[in-house]
């Protein structure tokens, strides 16, 4: 065997069982083979994958934000109203359980009581701000102003002490 057959195998083979594989994958696709369903959890490698993704992706460009002067606000009252409206539903709070479209989406909403303290105020902010893509999670960025956000930031950094009463005492402020 000469150098070139050789070489040319050491491609050919590789290249072949590349072929082979995106072939297998766009069979699995086109077939409807994978279950898309809200109902079922997903498979632990793929959550695996979106989490980790996921993780990174927020650490990587929350790098870029800056926390503004005067953070955290004294006053976080004026967040409830903005989490009652558009957070509520889908992480709850203390106290209080996620409404039925909160329950059925998939991946499930965390439960920012015990996922905050994971996370630092910048990653908090850029995911409120950017949303993430096929969670159900919104960007609010077009919508609110960064001084918003940064409330519901600090919001939510206060719900692992926060109690029931507390919250809902919060949520009766907003409504009234």
């Amino acid at each position: 065997m000469k150098i070139g057959d050789s070489l040319l195998s050491a491609l050919v083979i590789p290249a072949g069982l590349a072929l082979a594989g995106l072939a297998a994958g766009l069979v699995v696709i086109y077939s409807g083979a994978v279950d898309i369903s809200a109902v079922k959890p997903h498979y632990a490698l793929t959550k695996w994958v979106l989490e980790t993704a996921m993780k990174h992706s927020v650490e990587r460009r929350a790098r870029k934000v800056a926390i503004p002067g005067g953070y955290p606000p004294s006053a976080i009252g004026d967040a409830f109203p903005h989490y009652a409206e558009m957070c509520a539903i889908c992480h709850g709070g203390p106290g209080k359980q996620p409404s039925k479209i909160g329950k059925g989406l998939r991946p499930k909403p965390p439960d920012l009581a015990k996922v905050v303290h994971q996370m630092r105020d910048e990653e908090i902010f850029w995911i409120v701000k950017n949303g993430i893509r096929m969670t159900g999670m919104p960007a609010f960025g077009p919508t609110h102003k960064d001084s918003e956000l940064w409330n519901m930031v600090a919001l939510v950094k206060t719900f692992p002490e926060m109690t029931p009463e507390q919250y809902q005492q919060g949520t009766r402020k907003q409504i009234q």
